[in-house]
Protein backbone atom coordinates (compact mmCIF):
# COMPACT_ATOMS: atom_id res chain seq x y z
CA UNK A 1 0.00 0.00 0.00
CA UNK A 2 1.24 3.61 -1.02
CA UNK A 3 1.57 5.72 1.81
CA UNK A 4 1.72 9.50 2.40
CA UNK A 5 4.60 11.42 3.41
CA UNK A 6 2.94 12.45 6.42
CA UNK A 7 2.30 8.72 7.06
CA UNK A 8 5.08 6.92 5.83
CA UNK A 9 8.02 4.56 7.99
CA UNK A 10 10.60 7.28 9.59
CA UNK A 11 13.35 8.30 8.17
CA UNK A 12 16.21 8.56 10.36
CA UNK A 13 20.17 9.21 9.50
CA UNK A 14 22.59 8.92 12.52
CA UNK A 15 25.74 10.53 12.21
CA UNK A 16 28.65 9.46 14.39
CA UNK A 17 32.29 8.80 14.34
CA UNK A 18 31.91 6.23 16.87
CA UNK A 19 30.71 2.78 15.01
CA UNK A 20 29.48 1.38 18.15
CA UNK A 21 26.99 4.53 18.95
CA UNK A 22 25.20 3.86 15.72
CA UNK A 23 25.18 -0.02 15.75
CA UNK A 24 23.23 0.89 19.39
CA UNK A 25 20.96 3.43 17.89
CA UNK A 26 20.38 2.01 14.25
CA UNK A 27 19.32 -1.10 16.45
CA UNK A 28 16.78 0.41 18.61
CA UNK A 29 14.85 2.33 15.81
CA UNK A 30 15.12 -0.58 13.32
CA UNK A 31 13.27 -2.48 15.83
CA UNK A 32 10.74 0.10 16.75
CA UNK A 33 9.67 0.31 12.83
CA UNK A 34 11.77 3.21 11.88
CA UNK A 35 14.25 3.60 8.92
CA UNK A 36 17.78 4.27 10.40
CA UNK A 37 20.74 4.96 8.04
CA UNK A 38 24.04 5.71 9.33
CA UNK A 39 27.06 7.59 8.66
CA UNK A 40 30.66 7.93 10.08
CA UNK A 41 31.28 11.69 9.68
CA UNK A 42 29.69 14.94 8.74
CA UNK A 43 30.22 15.18 4.76
CA UNK A 44 29.01 11.72 4.55
CA UNK A 45 26.11 12.64 6.54
CA UNK A 46 25.42 16.20 4.01
CA UNK A 47 26.03 13.38 0.91
CA UNK A 48 23.27 11.15 2.35
CA UNK A 49 20.51 13.82 3.02
CA UNK A 50 20.90 15.34 -0.26
CA UNK A 51 20.48 11.62 -1.51
CA UNK A 52 17.25 11.24 0.45
CA UNK A 53 16.28 13.50 2.59
CA UNK A 54 15.71 11.86 6.05
CA UNK A 55 12.44 13.18 8.82
CA UNK A 56 15.01 13.52 11.48
CA UNK A 57 18.65 13.79 11.83
CA UNK A 58 20.80 12.62 15.43
CA UNK A 59 23.74 14.33 14.70
CA UNK A 60 27.59 14.28 16.76
CA UNK A 61 29.62 17.17 17.87
CA UNK A 62 32.85 16.14 18.24
CA UNK A 63 33.38 14.86 14.84
CA UNK A 64 37.01 15.60 12.79
CA UNK A 65 37.47 17.52 9.74
CA UNK A 66 33.77 19.00 9.78
CA UNK A 67 31.97 19.07 13.20
CA UNK A 68 28.83 18.67 13.94
CA UNK A 69 27.50 22.38 14.42
CA UNK A 70 29.20 22.83 10.89
CA UNK A 71 27.13 20.29 9.26
CA UNK A 72 24.26 21.64 10.86
CA UNK A 73 24.82 25.09 9.42
CA UNK A 74 25.21 23.67 6.37
CA UNK A 75 21.78 21.69 6.44
CA UNK A 76 20.11 24.99 7.43
CA UNK A 77 21.50 26.71 4.57
CA UNK A 78 19.62 24.50 1.98
CA UNK A 79 16.96 25.03 0.85
CA UNK A 80 16.01 21.45 0.33
CA UNK A 81 16.90 20.47 3.54
CA UNK A 82 16.51 23.76 6.01
CA UNK A 83 13.11 22.22 7.71
CA UNK A 84 14.66 18.52 8.70
CA UNK A 85 14.67 18.45 12.87
CA UNK A 86 18.52 17.95 14.34
CA UNK A 87 18.66 16.56 17.40
CA UNK A 88 22.83 17.03 18.65
CA UNK A 89 23.94 13.50 20.22
CA UNK A 90 27.39 14.31 22.39
CA UNK A 91 29.53 13.92 24.96
CA UNK A 92 29.81 17.89 25.65
CA UNK A 93 27.20 19.14 28.20
CA UNK A 94 28.38 22.88 29.23
CA UNK A 95 25.78 24.84 28.77
CA UNK A 96 27.93 27.20 26.00
CA UNK A 97 27.70 23.89 23.73
CA UNK A 98 23.78 23.48 24.24
CA UNK A 99 23.52 26.89 23.69
CA UNK A 100 25.71 26.88 20.53
CA UNK A 101 23.90 23.15 19.28
CA UNK A 102 20.87 25.88 19.47
CA UNK A 103 22.00 28.48 18.15
CA UNK A 104 23.16 27.05 14.36
CA UNK A 105 19.22 25.34 14.31
CA UNK A 106 19.32 22.14 16.60
CA UNK A 107 15.39 21.32 17.90
CA UNK A 108 17.24 19.11 21.02
CA UNK A 109 20.28 18.16 22.82
CA UNK A 110 21.15 14.16 24.21
CA UNK A 111 23.94 13.86 26.35
CA UNK A 112 26.50 10.72 26.24
CA UNK A 113 26.16 8.74 27.72
CA UNK A 114 22.19 8.33 26.27
CA UNK A 115 19.97 6.56 27.90
CA UNK A 116 18.37 4.24 24.64
CA UNK A 117 14.39 5.54 26.40
CA UNK A 118 15.32 9.22 26.56
CA UNK A 119 16.75 8.91 22.91
CA UNK A 120 13.33 7.15 21.50
CA UNK A 121 11.50 9.78 23.68
CA UNK A 122 13.03 12.60 22.27
CA UNK A 123 12.70 11.42 18.74
CA UNK A 124 9.44 10.61 18.81
CA UNK A 125 8.23 14.09 19.95
CA UNK A 126 10.30 15.90 17.30
CA UNK A 127 8.86 12.97 14.50
CA UNK A 128 5.92 13.91 15.59
CA UNK A 129 6.23 17.78 15.88
CA UNK A 130 7.49 17.01 11.69
CA UNK A 131 4.34 14.78 10.83
CA UNK A 132 1.98 17.91 11.94
CA UNK A 133 4.35 20.47 10.32
CA UNK A 134 4.13 18.37 6.71
CA UNK A 135 0.08 17.70 7.52
CA UNK A 136 -0.08 21.72 7.89
CA UNK A 137 1.62 22.62 4.80
CA UNK A 138 -0.58 20.06 2.59
CA UNK A 139 -3.41 21.61 4.02
CA UNK A 140 -1.97 24.80 3.36
CA UNK A 141 -1.27 23.77 0.10
CA UNK A 142 -4.57 22.18 -0.48
CA UNK A 143 -6.29 25.38 0.80
CA UNK A 144 -4.10 27.53 -1.95
CA UNK A 145 -4.93 25.46 -4.65
CA UNK A 146 -8.76 25.64 -3.61
CA UNK A 147 -8.39 29.49 -3.63
CA UNK A 148 -7.14 29.56 -6.52
CA UNK A 149 -9.23 27.66 -8.57
CA UNK A 150 -12.55 29.70 -6.73
CA UNK A 151 -10.97 32.58 -7.83
CA UNK A 152 -10.36 31.84 -11.24
CA UNK A 153 -13.69 30.42 -11.45
CA UNK A 154 -15.15 33.73 -9.81
CA UNK A 155 -12.97 35.93 -12.64
CA UNK A 156 -14.77 33.56 -15.19
CA UNK A 157 -18.42 34.52 -13.64
CA UNK A 158 -17.65 38.09 -13.89
CA UNK A 159 -16.23 38.13 -17.12
CA UNK A 160 -19.55 36.48 -18.09
CA UNK A 161 -21.84 38.69 -16.06
CA UNK A 162 -19.93 41.71 -17.35
CA UNK A 163 -20.52 40.56 -20.87
CA UNK A 164 -24.32 39.53 -20.52
CA UNK A 165 -24.27 43.51 -18.73
CA UNK A 166 -23.01 44.59 -22.80
CA UNK A 167 -25.55 42.35 -24.06
CA UNK A 168 -28.38 43.82 -22.50
CA UNK A 169 -27.41 47.76 -22.75
CA UNK A 170 -26.80 46.74 -26.59
CA UNK A 171 -30.50 45.22 -26.59
CA UNK A 172 -32.36 47.72 -24.74
CA UNK A 173 -30.33 50.07 -26.83
CA UNK A 174 -31.12 48.56 -29.80
CA UNK A 175 -34.84 48.36 -28.81
CA UNK A 176 -34.94 52.01 -27.84
CA UNK A 177 -34.24 53.07 -31.52
CA UNK A 178 -36.78 50.91 -32.70
CA UNK A 179 -39.51 51.63 -30.28
CA UNK A 180 -38.49 55.54 -30.91
CA UNK A 181 -38.74 55.42 -34.42
CA UNK A 182 -42.13 53.43 -34.68
CA UNK A 183 -43.82 55.47 -32.29
CA UNK A 184 -42.29 58.76 -33.81
CA UNK A 185 -44.16 56.91 -37.22
CA UNK A 186 -47.08 56.05 -35.47
CA UNK A 187 -47.49 59.31 -33.46
CA UNK A 188 -46.81 61.63 -36.98
CA UNK A 189 -49.79 59.31 -38.59
CA UNK A 190 -52.28 60.21 -35.63
CA UNK A 191 -51.28 63.65 -35.37
CA UNK A 192 -52.13 63.82 -39.16
CA UNK A 193 -55.42 61.98 -38.95
CA UNK A 194 -56.65 64.18 -36.09
CA UNK A 195 -55.53 67.16 -38.24
CA UNK A 196 -57.70 65.87 -41.24
CA UNK A 197 -60.90 65.74 -39.05
CA UNK A 198 -63.39 68.24 -38.77
CA UNK A 199 -63.22 70.11 -35.60
CA UNK A 200 -66.21 69.57 -33.08
CA UNK A 201 -66.19 68.61 -29.08
CA UNK A 202 -65.45 64.85 -29.97
CA UNK A 203 -62.30 66.36 -31.84
CA UNK A 204 -61.14 68.24 -29.19
CA UNK A 205 -61.43 65.48 -26.60
CA UNK A 206 -59.69 62.93 -28.57
CA UNK A 207 -57.17 65.22 -29.48
CA UNK A 208 -56.10 66.04 -25.74
CA UNK A 209 -56.47 62.14 -25.27
CA UNK A 210 -53.95 61.25 -28.15
CA UNK A 211 -51.73 64.12 -27.22
CA UNK A 212 -51.73 62.74 -23.42
CA UNK A 213 -51.00 59.15 -24.48
CA UNK A 214 -48.33 60.20 -27.16
CA UNK A 215 -46.71 62.22 -24.35
CA UNK A 216 -47.02 59.18 -22.11
CA UNK A 217 -45.56 57.45 -24.50
CA UNK A 218 -42.65 59.15 -25.14
CA UNK A 219 -41.79 59.63 -22.01
CA UNK A 220 -41.74 56.08 -21.23
CA UNK A 221 -39.47 55.45 -24.57
CA UNK A 222 -37.24 58.60 -22.71
CA UNK A 223 -37.04 56.26 -19.99
CA UNK A 224 -36.07 53.20 -21.77
CA UNK A 225 -33.23 54.77 -23.61
CA UNK A 226 -31.84 55.54 -19.49
CA UNK A 227 -31.88 51.95 -18.43
CA UNK A 228 -28.83 50.81 -20.30
CA UNK A 229 -26.76 54.43 -18.82
CA UNK A 230 -27.47 53.18 -15.63
CA UNK A 231 -24.67 52.72 -13.23
CA UNK A 232 -23.08 55.95 -14.60
CA UNK A 233 -22.38 58.64 -12.51
CA UNK A 234 -21.73 62.17 -13.40
CA UNK A 235 -18.33 63.96 -12.58
CA UNK A 236 -18.24 67.65 -11.96
CA UNK A 237 -15.26 69.74 -12.29
CA UNK A 238 -15.17 73.73 -11.89
CA UNK A 239 -15.00 76.05 -14.32
CA UNK A 240 -15.33 79.77 -14.97
CA UNK A 241 -16.96 81.30 -18.43
CA UNK A 242 -17.03 84.72 -19.62
CA UNK A 243 -20.09 86.66 -19.35
CA UNK A 244 -20.04 87.63 -23.04
CA UNK A 245 -19.48 83.50 -23.70
CA UNK A 246 -22.70 83.09 -22.46
CA UNK A 247 -24.77 85.22 -24.22
CA UNK A 248 -22.91 83.84 -27.10
CA UNK A 249 -24.18 80.34 -25.99
CA UNK A 250 -27.61 82.16 -25.34
CA UNK A 251 -28.09 83.51 -28.87
CA UNK A 252 -27.25 80.26 -30.34
CA UNK A 253 -29.29 78.28 -28.90
CA UNK A 254 -32.46 80.64 -29.54
CA UNK A 255 -31.94 81.53 -32.96
CA UNK A 256 -35.77 82.64 -32.97
CA UNK A 257 -35.41 85.27 -30.54
CA UNK A 258 -33.09 88.36 -30.71
CA UNK A 259 -30.61 89.53 -28.09
CA UNK A 260 -28.88 92.66 -28.37
CA UNK A 261 -26.57 93.76 -25.75
CA UNK A 262 -24.01 96.44 -26.45
CA UNK A 263 -20.48 95.37 -26.13
CA UNK A 264 -18.64 96.54 -23.59
CA UNK A 265 -14.78 95.81 -22.32
CA UNK A 266 -15.59 95.61 -18.59
CA UNK A 267 -18.08 92.80 -19.23
CA UNK A 268 -15.21 90.65 -20.26
CA UNK A 269 -13.71 91.22 -16.81
CA UNK A 270 -16.60 89.68 -15.11
CA UNK A 271 -16.48 85.77 -15.14
CA UNK A 272 -19.34 83.38 -13.99
CA UNK A 273 -18.33 80.40 -11.69
CA UNK A 274 -20.22 77.18 -12.75
CA UNK A 275 -19.57 73.34 -13.44
CA UNK A 276 -18.68 71.29 -16.03
CA UNK A 277 -20.41 67.81 -16.64
CA UNK A 278 -18.73 65.07 -17.47
CA UNK A 279 -20.42 61.74 -17.66
CA UNK A 280 -18.03 58.79 -16.51
CA UNK A 281 -19.30 55.28 -17.19
CA UNK A 282 -19.10 52.74 -14.48
CA UNK A 283 -17.80 48.98 -15.49
CA UNK A 284 -20.53 47.19 -16.23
Amino acid sequence: MTTTRTQQVPNILIVDDTPANLQLLAGMFTQRGCHARTVLSGELALQAARIEAPDLILLDIAMPVMNGYEVCEQLKADAALKDIPVIFISALHETIDKLKAFSVGGVDFVTKPFQLAEVHARVETQLRIRRLQLQLSDQNGRLEQLVAERTRDLAKAYERLRESGRLKDDFLAMISHELRTSANGVLGIGHLAINLCQLSPEHTVYAALFEQSSLRLLNLIEDATLIPNIGQITRMTGTAISFPDILDEVAASLPDIRISIEPATALRMFLVRGHLCATVHLPS
